[in-house]
């Protein structure tokens, strides 16, 4: 019997053969069967070394000899950029993590009667501070960019409903040498109990910066009332740039001062 075009197909056994294969044993057969695969599986293993050869290991051999494999610098740019972009997002996002809350005590504010002007101690921490801290009554910023800055006051009613129910505040930013840097003015001209908000923002160029409450003029028979109900000042982190726009600082027209009761 023979294979077409005279060729032997592979384990094929002639008759002349059959002596022989009475005297295989079981093993001799097996390797015998077990023979075409194994040859192929040598085949593929070495042609999946040779590509991991050539493909792989070769570019990082010319590396460490100093040379740049073909079409390497486009992928070590397309890392890099990615990286930087990576970067400035991070970058963009992580001044929104500094933030710090802080509230008048209770029992704080003026309540001794006749005063009418004076700085609000906010030195109640409100949860954890981040990239900035409590000092005098006020916040220090501790780092440079743009702060969002909100406060809020309480503001007992006039004695018996007398004098002038006129109160001006500010939300004042200092620089580290204690001279003043930027002041948002709220005014309230009212003889009842209220609540004031004034919300502003700052760019400071360079850490320090401290965020004080004063009131510029309230009549002295009323009371600052205290506590977290009442009072709150709140500095937020937006951005790291300072040369975007103003800064808060500028000049602004002037709002006169307390009417006298």
């Amino acid at each position: 019997m023979t294979a077409p075009h005279g060729s032997m197909p592979e384990g094929f056994i002639g008759m002349g053969g059959l002596q022989d294969l009475q005297r295989m044993t079981e093993d001799d057969v097996r390797r015998r069967l077990r023979a075409p695969v194994q040859r192929a599986v040598d085949d593929a293993r070495s042609k999946f070394l040779e590509g991991l050869k050539r493909d792989v290991f070769a570019p990082l051999i010319s590396i460490f000899k100093g040379a740049t494999p073909p079409g390497f610098e486009r992928v070590a740019e397309a890392f890099q950029d990615g990286q930087l972009a990576l970067k400035n997002r991070l970058d963009l996002l992580s001044p929104l993590l500094d933030y710090g809350s802080a509230y008048m005590k209770e029992q704080g504010g003026f309540l001794q009667f006749g005063n009418n002007h004076g700085r609000m101690r906010f030195d109640q921490q409100l949860g954890p501070m981040r990239g900035c801290e409590l000092v005098d009554g006020g916040i220090r910023l501790l780092d440079k960019g743009l702060w969002d800055i909100r406060a809020q006051l309480a503001f007992g009613g006039n004695a018996l409903g007398l004098g002038a129910g006129y109160v001006k505040w500010m939300v004042r930013v200092y620089r580290p040498d204690g001279s003043l840097f930027s002041e948002q003015v709220g005014v309230e001209d009212n003889q009842n109990t209220i609540t004031s908000t004034i919300v502003s923002s700052v760019v400071v160029p360079e850490p320090e910066y401290t965020v004080i409450v004063e009131v510029a003029w309230i009549h002295g028979s009323r009371l600052l009332l205290g506590g977290p109900s009442n009072t709150r000042l709140v500095v937020q982190h937006i951005s790291r740039k300072t040369d975007v726009g103003a800064t808060g600082a500028e000049n602004s027209d002037e709002i006169e001062g307390g009417i006298q009761p």
